[in-house]
């Protein structure tokens, strides 16, 4: 690609698998990609040194995802509070879904939060199965193009280091953990209803 140039991407409906069935409410996983975004977007805010943020007097590394950006922008959240950025009416939640939609997404229980939209864990992901989630991962060309990596894709699981983050690697057939201190690929997963939800 080069700067200066105009590229144009077919827009396709997002594809979901489903991945636990619990009767009336389905756990779907995007088939794709849906965002090629930051993890924690002031990882470096001091330098090259990680920056770690006090938050009620606990000290907070970048690869925490209660208060990630990521998780914000999934769920369209005010991350101000915890030095993230303020997706209000702007997160995924808000503009990849309709008003009739969203009433068919129900809230998850993730770690101890409730999040309407989520990113796995490395146990979610082994209870799913490794092998299958890596022969799920799709490639999607307008992050593929913006950089993302076509084979691999992150967990909210935290690395033994304050940056790293668990992934699904498809030729590695693994959970590994890489750097999550930059722009990282993500599938999404939510919890939908097959009957309305009034909210």
């Amino acid at each position: 690609f080069k700067e200066g140039e105009s590229y144009y991407f077919k827009v396709e409906p997002i594809k979901w698998e489903v991945i636990k069935n619990e009767g009336n409410y389905l756990t779907v996983l995007s088939e794709s990609f849906v965002s090629y975004f930051w993890f924690y977007e002031n990882n470096y805010k001091n330098g090259s040194i990680p920056y770690v943020r006090k938050i009620n007097n606990e000290s907070i590394k970048g690869n925490n995802y209660q208060y990630s950006t990521i998780r914000a922008y999934l769920n369209g959240y005010d991350g101000t509070s915890y030095e993230v950025s303020n997706f209000t009416n702007k997160g995924f939640y808000d503009i990849a879904f309709s008003n009739a939609e969203r009433k068919h997404i129900a809230l998850s229980n993730v770690d101890n939060m409730e999040d309407y939209i989520y990113i796995l864990s490395a146990e979610e992901a082994r209870e799913i199965g490794i092998e299958r989630l890596n022969d799920g991962i799709i490639d999607n060309p307008y992050y593929i193009a913006l950089g993302a990596t076509a084979y691999k894709f992150y967990l909210r699981t935290p690395g033994a280091q304050s940056t790293y983050l668990c992934e699904i690697n498809r030729h590695q057939l693994y959970i590994g953990q890489t750097y999550g201190g930059s722009y990282c690929e993500f599938k999404a997963a939510m919890k939908v209803s097959l009957e309305q939800i009034n909210k």
